[in-house]
């Protein structure tokens, strides 16, 4: 995976993703995921266990500056 200022990328041996910042509704944290939610209901989960704490506060970082404006639903980070 990889975050920049395009987006979210995700891929593997046979498949590339990207996630585009201008196609994201919203992104809400939840206890065990971060959502990043597109039109018609698809859209990229991130599951918490999967990050450690510098990269945990890489995302949130990345989120916040590069996602529209509106779509932030991030509780503080928990300790």
């Amino acid at each position: 995976m990889a975050i920049t200022a395009d987006g979210i990328r995700t891929w593997c041996s046979h498949v590339d993703i990207r996630y585009p910042w201008s196609d994201t509704l919203r992104i809400i944290a939840t206890p065990e995921s971060y959502l990043f939610l597109r039109n018609a209901g698809t859209g990229l989960m991130i599951p918490k266990r999967a990050l450690d704490r510098d990269a945990d506060v890489e995302l949130r970082r990345c989120v916040r500056e590069w996602a529209p404006a509106g779509t932030v639903q991030l509780a503080p980070r928990e300790p």
